[in-house]
């Protein structure tokens, strides 16, 4: 299989042809994850997925599942703010076409990494107020959750949730949220049961592979995500028991095989990183992150939906 991202270059311009023969000219890279790389387009209102090269069967089955998707986003998520396909790129290539709203960023502008954490940033909570502040970040996650809850109350599952593909407004007076690479985009009850993931937000099921998608591995890495939003901290992956250990702890970590940072009864994984837990999250969120990494880490029937993430991060932000 060719892993690589297959670009035409044109005058020391990359381009790529959609399916009918528009030329796009790609600006600037706007993320990157294990099935791909996302562009914005020069001078337009679009943006472009090239997808990771595949096998003629894998090529076949992505081109199937972007056409359904597309007739999904025509009827049944109509107003969901989703950047929808509108068409998919030309033979050999492996991608496509969508719309993409100006003045948008990805919310992993709003995380720093654990390197910029301990080194390149002199004043973590000057950085968070940069970002709008805790109540902006409230807010955006809320509206993201409102936007998961959405798909899984029709029995759509988005499937890779990651701070890559959850586009936010780029000023601080606006909480505009969006969701991209709608091409994850299934049905809960679907023959084809999907593993794809995003490491470390894919829930421990996924990374054993005993599990498919499902809205309980959707709810998973959206309390990641709201977790390491507002309190800098991954709660699995940066404890100091992974941080200080050898590379497999990190694997121990995403299967649920360690405690995670806040674990009441193990101390073991503590973490050296980010905010006080009192100071970014309230009591019924703490009680949801819990019920999330403790319990839900390894019983997906007992971990809580992103329904209740909204109704929490809402009375929050009240």
């Amino acid at each position: 299989m060719n892993n690589s991202v297959n670009i035409n270059t044109r005058n020391n311009r990359k381009c790529v042809t959609d399916e009918h023969g528009t030329v796009y000219e790609l600006d600037r890279k706007l993320g990157e994850g294990g099935q791909g790389r996302v562009y914005s387009v020069k001078n337009g209102r679009y943006a472009i997925k090239v997808l990771q090269q595949a096998n003629q069967s894998q090529r076949e089955g992505l081109r199937r599942q972007i056409r359904s998707v597309q007739r999904l986003t025509q009827l049944e998520l109509k107003g969901l703010n989703i950047a929808r396909p509108i068409a998919l790129l030309k033979e050999p290539r492996l991608g496509y076409v969508m719309e993409l709203l100006t003045g948008m960023e990805p919310l992993s502008n709003l995380i720093p990494t654990p390197l910029q954490s301990s080194r390149e940033i002199d004043n973590l909570g000057e950085w968070y107020l940069q970002g709008g502040g805790l109540g902006r970040r409230l807010k955006l996650l809320a509206k993201c959750a409102e936007i998961f809850s959405k798909l899984h109350a029709k029995g759509l599952v988005y499937g890779d949730p990651s701070p890559s593909n959850i586009f936010i407004s780029s000023i601080n007076n606006s909480e505009e949220v969006w969701l991209i690479d709608s091409d994850n985009l299934r049905s809960e009850d679907s023959a084809i049961a999907s593993r794809l993931r995003t490491r470390p937000y894919a829930a421990p099921e996924i990374e054993l592979e005993m599990s498919g998608t499902n809205t309980l591995t959707d709810a998973h890495a959206f309390a990641v995500i709201a977790f390491q939003t507002l309190s800098f901290v991954h709660p699995l992956t940066m404890g100091d028991l992974v941080e200080n250990g050898e590379p497999d702890m990190i694997n121990q970590a995403v299967q649920g095989k360690l405690p995670w940072v806040d674990h009441p009864n193990d101390d073991r994984n503590r973490s050296s990183f980010g905010f006080p837990r009192d100071m970014v999250l309230s009591p019924r969120l703490q009680r949801l992150c819990a019920k999330t990494f403790g319990e839900g880490l390894t019983n997906s029937q007992v971990r809580p939906s992103v329904n209740q993430w909204v109704e929490t991060l809402h009375s929050t932000t009240a």
